[in-house]
């Protein structure tokens, strides 16, 4: 997949995030093991937006989102926020 077409599915991905973060957020009263779950959805939200930003880039290459320790693979957040700055 190229890095223009990344964008799309990033940011539907970061959206899904922020759905399930808002949706566990409601029920954290009666249950606060889901705040867990809030966070997850919250770091997918931000890996998927970092991914989305990297990629829109007229620049951009799809190496600029790789891991390049490990080919296939999204590269880890601590990495794509690096990459970011």
């Amino acid at each position: 997949m190229s890095a223009s077409e990344k964008v799309g599915p990033a940011l539907a991905a970061a959206l899904e995030g922020l759905k399930l973060a808002h949706r566990e957020l409601d029920h954290v009263d009666q249950d606060p093991e889901r705040w867990r779950w809030v966070a997850v959805g919250l770091v997918t939200a931000i890996n998927c937006a970092i991914i989305a930003a990297l990629s829109g880039y007229e620049t951009a290459l799809e190496e600029d989102t790789a891991d390049l320790k490990m080919p296939g693979r999204v590269a880890p957040l601590k990495l794509l926020l690096r990459r970011a700055r």
